[in-house]
């Protein structure tokens, strides 16, 4: 005999192995048409730039002078108000001479940090490169330093800063000795204090490991950077995503030996510092965009892009809120970039949605290095000009603008969760959508969770309430998980939810919502069935040998066969019917499996007319609702229906000497089905006054009163015939 924890072990696969139904993201454009923000000749560059978190402010490097400044054709660093990007003739304003790979901004875009060989403050004569550091135009060196010889100057000095949120501390790497702590001249990471005037170096490496690419958190409290090997090392492409936590002084490696591991220009950390985006390669010229993703603890390949013939940096940069991600690529995203063109795209982390913000001629090819705001609504880039101008020289058609784009603001939630008793699916024919409260429901949905995970088998009687971070409420009270994917998943409505219209909200790994509505009712009957389609087999077992069918009608000793049948939706219902190949079938009882929640045992009884019937339908009513349609397959085995009743008819009988009367007996069993052509024997109690045939057919032979006896198997029947003259 199978034991009792073996036979729910399958039924939890049954349960749970549903077929889903896999759904399809959209990808389309929904943003605004980007906006040119320069309109320099087009033999300039304008290069890189950074909007500030608040999105009110853009700073870029330009070789033009989109200022109206004179002089020798030199990069310089510009600024500008988003608002005054639409006038006719936007005001520029020059913050400083010098070249400013991406500079980065303040929250409120007031302060603004950048790395430059130039000498804009007048205290850069030997042309190391320096953090600079602006502050409501006041415009400081904040290092100050020699190279090791003249020769070897390009790579000497401090690169990259990055700044936080409220300007007082600004983040870089720097092969210089600023504290004291470095003496053999390894690129180490660095913070700038305002408020102190204080250099701290983060990192102590040795001279075969750098620590580069420093990116500090909007609040300041971490710093991302790459630690790789030194240049001619066996592994020197293998580089780490090194996090240092500034209230600990502690580092952490979040990704090790990585392939290609790059980060943009500006920002590639979230302000709360947990998540992190890269560029890293998965195979020979085959770069992708990667997630640190700190808030739950694993790494996210965002992008599946193909082999790369010839392609630009992606230069991947993330919102100040963590939820969106700007990158570029020439490679195909979602199958609408045949020509090969550079184009920026826009992927939303909590919706897992790419979307498209560029639409480049072929001949646009040069990279993109982009930057968000904090909210992910506006994305400043610098372009191929060929995207907003027709260009007439192809020796200039790559050379960038800079552009702003306005993007589609993330809703709070989404709708559009269908939500069905996980038995049925949409199988039920009454009220598709229906659901009982401790019943168990499937929901489909979009970026519901980050991958397909079943809840360990619920030992304590219950089940997780939140599973991959993913949680499910309805109506505000918190959901028993099963299983969740990316597109469904499975779990339990409350015991508490009341009748009515109800919302089931999904919240995900990244905190975002999706919502949708059910009718919740004390009843919603379901059937299991076998591969979780809601048509098709029962699941259902023997209830003694806990066997699945085909099922014989009887039992080996002609007992009625019971069995168990698994559904949901059905133990708080008042009223609840069968019918099995279109007969009436008794149903014993309905009790709430002890193994699985939300899981019902439905005790059936089958009747003995249904031997040898083959495939019969099985429909379970609860409360006036009709479950779905299932089937049974009923084999023509077992003994005999045992009968457990005899009736006899007609009770008694009065006729003449010579008269005929016919008594017919009719045999019940345990279930009080009647029995198809019973071997009923007859005997008359005194033959003198009637005998009696084995059809029942009495023949009346002198006056008196006699028994007509009928006997089927252990049971049997009486009447009384008397014969008159």
């Amino acid at each position: 005999m199978h034991s009792r924890q073996s036979r729910f072990a399958a039924l939890f696969v049954f349960v749970l192995t549903l077929a889903l139904s896999p759904l399809v993201k959209s990808v389309r454009s929904e943003s605004d048409a980007p906006r040119r923000v320069t309109r320099a000749p087009a033999e300039t560059l304008s290069l890189n730039p950074s909007i500030s978190g608040d999105g009110r402010r853009l700073a870029f490097e330009s070789n033009s002078s989109p200022a109206g400044v004179r002089g020798p054709v030199v990069f310089r660093l510009f600024g500008v108000d988003v608002e005054d990007i639409d006038n006719a003739t936007p005001s520029f304003e020059r913050l400083a001479d010098s070249r400013a790979p991406a500079p980065s901004l303040s929250q409120d875009g007031t302060r603004v940090a950048f790395a430059s060989k130039d000498d804009p403050a007048g205290r850069n004569r030997d042309g190391n490169s320096e953090i600079f550091y602006l502050d409501a135009g006041s415009l400081r060196q904040l290092t100050e330093t020699l190279p090791d010889d003249t020769a070897g100057r390009a790579g000497d000095g401090s690169f990259q800063p990055s700044i936080s949120d409220d300007g007082e501390l600004v983040a870089f790497s720097s092969n210089r000795d600023l504290t004291g702590a470095n003496p053999d001249h390894s690129f180490e990471i660095f913070t700038y204090h305002k408020r102190t005037l204080k250099f701290t170096q983060l990192t102590d490496t040795s001279e075969a490991t750098v620590a580069t690419a420093a990116k500090i958190s909007g609040d300041g409290s971490r710093v991302a950077f790459i630690r790789a090997q030194a240049q001619g090392a066996a592994s020197a492409r293998l580089s780490d995503l090194v996090i240092h936590e500034r209230s600990s002084g502690t580092s952490h490696v979040a990704v090790n030996g990585v392939a290609g591991l790059a980060f943009t220009y500006g920002r590639a950390i979230s302000d709360d510092g947990l998540r992190v985006v890269y560029a890293a390669d998965t195979a020979t010229n085959t770069s992708q965009v990667f997630l640190y993703d700190g808030r739950n603890g694993l790494v996210r390949q965002i992008t599946r892009l193909g082999a790369r013939a010839s392609d630009v940096p992606l230069h991947p940069t993330i919102s100040g809120d963590g939820n969106r991600l700007a990158f570029a690529t020439r490679r195909n995203v979602n199958g609408g970039n045949s020509d090969a063109s550079v184009e920026l795209y826009l992927y939303d982390i909590s919706a897992d949605r790419f979307e498209r913000i560029t639409s480049a001629p072929p001949t646009a090819t040069r990279e993109v290095v982009s930057s968000l705001n904090d909210e992910g609504t506006l994305v400043a880039f610098s372009f191929p000009r060929v995207l907003a101008d027709p260009v007439t020289s192809e020796a200039f058609v790559n050379n960038p603008e800079i552009f702003l784009a306005g993007l589609t603001p993330r809703t709070p939630f989404a709708s559009g969760l269908q939500a069905y008793n996980a038995a049925a699916r949409n199988k039920l024919p009454s009220t598709p959508g229906l659901v009982a409260p401790d019943s168990l429901v499937n929901a489909d949905g979009l970026n519901l969770a980050l991958s397909a995970i079943e809840a360990p088998p619920p030992l304590s009687g219950s089940l997780p309430t939140r599973l991959q971070n993913t949680t499910v409420t309805v109506n505000g009270l918190s959901a028993q998980i099963y299983y969740v994917s990316p597109t469904q998943l499975n779990f339990l409505i409350p015991h508490g939810v009341g009748s009515g219209p109800a919302e089931i909200a999904v919240r995900n790994h990244d905190g975002f919502e999706t919502r949708g509505a059910v009718n919740v009712a004390r009843a919603a009957p379901g059937i299991f069935t076998e591969g979780g389609g809601g048509t098709g087999r029962a699941i259902a077992l023997d209830a003694e040998t806990l066997r699945a069918g085909p099922f014989d009608a009887t039992d080996d000793e002609g007992g009625p066969r019971r069995l168990i049948v698994f559904g949901t939706g059905l133990r708080h219902a008042s009223e609840v019917s069968a019918s099995i190949g279109g007969r009436a079938a008794t149903i014993e009882a309905v009790v709430a499996s002890p193994d699985l929640p939300g899981l019902d045992q439905i005790h059936i009884v089958l009747s003995s007319r249904l031997k040898g019937a083959g495939t019969v339908p099985l429909v379970i009513r609860a409360d006036g609702f009709e479950s779905n349609r299932a089937t049974l397959d009923i084999a023509g085995g077992g003994a005999s229906p045992k009968p457990t009743r005899l009736v006899l008819s007609p009770p008694s009988a009065t006729i003449p000497v010579g008269g005929e009367v016919r008594f017919v007996a009719q045999a019940f069993d345990s279930n009080d089905e009647e029995i198809v052509s019973p071997s009923v024997t007859f005997v008359s109690g005194d033959s003198s006054v009637a005998t009696v045939d084995t059809g029942g057919l009495a023949v009346a032979r002198a006056e008196g009163t006699t028994t007509i006896l009928a006997a089927f198997g252990n049971v049997s029947a009486s009447g009384v015939l008397r014969v008159v003259a």
